[in-house]
């Protein structure tokens, strides 16, 4: 497929080409450059979407690609070819749902019997097909699948090359595929960069015209465009814009030489409104920094999971209702202060100590279910105390806890029938 690319932008003339159809596979074959092909001089020439690992003797799945294919992310990687057999198993080895991610399995006489002389490795790869003949087996491909609606198959990526940042598994090709769709984008690649908690990502692009890279693709525009497009955990950290991407012989994209990107000057950018410098001098406070601007990224300023809680904690306090998803996915104060809902006074309604409240809809659920045994949730704790213990101090904590904490006072009673708190 990446060769495929390469040729494509230099191909020869129709008229030079007795080509009738054209095979591309071993890599995903992204919607974007099918489209260009089908609006470029060759698109009479029939296109297919082969798929198949070469424990499976390479051919095992394949598409002959359409118009409504140049629309989607990456084209998918079709049907299995008669005989053999394609389907989704879940991290559970059951069938995913149609839709559902799960690891591509191939079954069929084409799959190859093992490796010689790993038998681990071999167990590992090829095993028991629950659905087949007795003896039959599938080989495990490692890549990323769901099953659409339709029977075909869509590769996702390879389940060992995605990348988990913050807690959230990020498919990298995903947001090469947005890149390439923005205007002037030719080439895009992305990678992780930095190491433990500075983890970062980076992409790189290249413009339509090798020698005008530089001066047709604005990386800032860019930087907005993802951020339109994209949740927030998935938007690069910075941009680098090439004369051109660098690739292998064989038409792969060579990610270890990719340049470090450059960290340079960044400009702060100062509240605009009341709202964001109410949260920035809360981020400040937080992450004990002064140097913040709203366009600032919480993680990649120090934040963690523990101070996001904190954050919004504030912002409460302060009026502002966030919630931890919104921070991870929009975090930066701009991004926060498009979703931020102002707290209601009249939200939160105060009840007096000793006041009877009705139970919630989970609460009930758990009196229903054990209707005799109302001592079924009580728990009973063991602690072994290292050291002499002093029992009025532990009385003492206890206490405190108590009056510190409502619901470690509540009581459940049974009134007229129905239970309350």
């Amino acid at each position: 497929t990446a060769l495929w690319q390469q040729w494509q932008r230099h191909a020869p003339p129709r008229a030079q080409l007795a080509l009738r159809q054209v095979t591309v596979g071993g890599e995903a074959l992204p919607g974007d450059a099918l489209a260009r092909w089908r609006e470029g001089p060759l698109a009479d020439i029939r296109l297919d979407n082969l798929y198949g690992p070469t424990e499976t003797t390479v051919a095992a799945l394949y598409r002959r690609t359409g118009a409504d294919d140049a629309r989607q992310v990456t084209v998918p990687i079709g049907h299995p070819y008669p005989g053999r057999t394609a389907r989704v198993f879940d991290a559970f080895g059951d069938e995913a749902p149609v839709g559902g991610l799960g690891e591509l399995c191939i079954g069929g006489p084409t799959v190859a019997r093992g490796y010689p002389g790993r038998a681990a490795l071999t167990a590992e790869r090829f095993v028991p097909d629950p659905y087949g003949e007795p003896g039959a087996r599938v080989y495990r491909s490692g890549d990323l699948c769901r099953m659409r609606v339709d029977g075909t198959v869509e590769f996702l990526g390879r389940l060992d090359q995605q990348v988990k940042l913050r807690g959230q598994r990020i498919e990298l090709g995903e947001i090469e595929a947005v890149l390439r769709q923005c205007e002037g984008v030719r080439e895009a690649a992305v990678i992780v960069v930095g190491e433990a908690q500075k983890q970062r990502l980076a992409a790189y692009v290249a413009g339509q015209s090798d020698a005008a890279s530089l001066q047709t693709v604005d990386a800032q525009r860019l930087q907005r465009e993802l951020e339109q497009k994209l949740p927030g955990y998935m938007v690069p950290s910075s941009i680098t814009v090439l004369a051109r991407l660098p690739w292998m012989p064989n038409g792969k994209l060579d990610r270890a030489s990719l340049p470090t990107p450059q960290a340079g000057a960044i400009e702060r950018v100062a509240p605009s409104n009341g709202v964001e410098a109410a949260l920035l001098s809360i981020w400040a406070a937080v992450l004990g920094r002064d140097d913040l601007g709203v366009t600032d990224n919480f993680f990649e300023a120090g934040g963690d999971s523990i101070q996001s809680l904190q954050i919004i904690a504030r912002a409460r306090e302060a009026g502002w209702r966030l919630t931890p998803r919104q921070v991870f996915e929009h975090p930066t104060v701009a991004g926060l202060v498009q979703r931020a809902q102002r707290v209601d006074a009249g939200a939160v309604q105060e009840f007096d100590d000793g006041a009877a409240l009705p139970l919630t809809p989970i609460q009930r659920l758990f009196f229903e279910r054990y209707p005799q045994g109302e001592s079924h949730w009580n728990q009973a704790v063991l602690l072994k105390v290292k050291g002499r213990l002093v029992p009025a101090a532990l009385e003492r904590a206890v206490a405190a806890l108590e009056a510190r904490h409502d619901a470690l006072r509540l009581r459940f009673v049974k009134e007229a029938g129905e239970w309350k708190q």
